[in-house]
Formats: structure tokens, C-alpha cells, sequence
């Protein structure tokens, strides 16, 4: 494993902050050395020699999207859906707040 494959726990600890996750130090340590060796092995593709292969766009050839259409359906107008809602601002339905900030 070079340096720059190592993942060093202030970065697991950077990442389970923006995940909103609390890890003790035994859990950095564990999942620092596991996302290391998962670079690590990663960056094994750099060896596989592609200069002989063309670039791909899909890697199944002639396939198209195939999308279903659109169906207009008629919905609820505003005032039924908010008829039964137990808050609102306006138009809008106003919803419980659920992330927290520091």
C-alpha cells in the first residue's frame, strides 16, 4: 500500500461527520485500514495496460433507452390536498425539520 492509497482517520472521521454518524476511535482505526486496502486494490486498474482498447459510452452494444410514456392523470387540486394537511404556510405544506445542524 503506497501513502497515497492510506485513508488516515481524520478523513474516516471527516466522513462519518458529513454521513452524520458517530464512530469511537476503535471504529476509525478498523475503517481507516479497510477503506485503505479498498484503494489499495482499486488502484490495481492503474497497471491494466488500455491503451489498445477503445473507449466504451455503454458496454452493451446498440442499446437504446427504452422508456415507457408519459400518462397524464388528472391530481388533487391544492386546496383538497391541503384540506386534511395539519400544517401549512400558504400553498405549501409545512413538514416537521429532521436534519440537525451543530
Amino acid at each position: 500500500m503506497t501513502k497515497s492509497n492510506k485513508i488516515s482517520k481524520n478523513v474516516v472521521k471527516k466522513i462519518a461527520e458529513l454521513a452524520r454518524l458517530k464512530l469511537n476511535d476503535s471504529d476509525c482505526s478498523l475503517f481507516s485500514k479497510q477503506m485503505s486496502n479498498i484503494v489499495s486494490y482499486i488502484s490495481k486498474l492503474d497497471e491494466i495496460d488500455t491503451k489498445k482498447i477503445k473507449p466504451l459510452s455503454s458496454i452493451i452494444p446498440y442499446q437504446k433507452n427504452v422508456m415507457r410514456n408519459d400518462n397524464i392523470k388528472s391530481s388533487l387540486k391544492l386546496e383538497q390536498s391541503l384540506k386534511n394537511t395539519p400544517e401549512k404556510d400558504d400553498n405549501y405544506i409545512q413538514v416537521p425539520k429532521i436534519i440537525r445542524t451543530k
